[in-house]
């Protein structure tokens, strides 16, 4: 898709008001353009009372991609007051592999001098477009992203 050129993001305070004294935000929706003129969008919010819900989809004009789950397990309960699954409760749970993962990799490049697949670089760019999301949140405008 490219780099992202542009981001528009608004937001509130909609469920935990105990957030306004730290100036941040429960519930906020990013739309985003990329150079290449793709769209985002990612919606954030504090109010998974469910369980830990983090997804993604690609909608491309040959078909959709859906990334991600809710569900802990495989179990599900059908009885006729509904149907009913568990969730994952929280981030540890849902990403202690990718963790553990992650941490041998490094350790891994390290010892035997391989390049990361994922540079500073990539963390500078998210950087940057989470700079200009806020920017934009707080301005209530599109903003151009760019390098600091």
């Amino acid at each position: 898709m490219g780099n992202v050129k542009t981001v528009y993001a608004i937001g509130g305070v909609l469920a935990y008001p105990e957030v306004t004294a730290t100036g941040d935000t429960d519930n906020v929706v990013m739309a985003m353009r990329f150079e290449s003129g793709t769209l985002g969008e990612v919606d954030i919010s504090r109010n998974g009372i469910y369980g830990y819900d983090i997804r993604a989809e690609v909608l491309g004009t040959k078909g959709t991609l859906k990334v991600g789950y809710l569900r802990d397990t495989p179990l599900l309960v059908l009885t006729a007051e509904g149907v009913t699954h568990d969730v994952v409760p929280y981030f540890p749970e849902r990403f202690h592999d990718a963790y553990v993962a992650q941490l041998n990799n490094y350790l891994d490049n390290l010892q035997n001098g391989n390049k990361p697949m994922i540079t500073i670089d990539d963390g500078v760019t998210g950087l940057q477009i989470a700079v200009a999301a806020t920017d934009s949140l707080h301005t209530n405008r599109v903003v151009q992203v760019v390098d600091y």
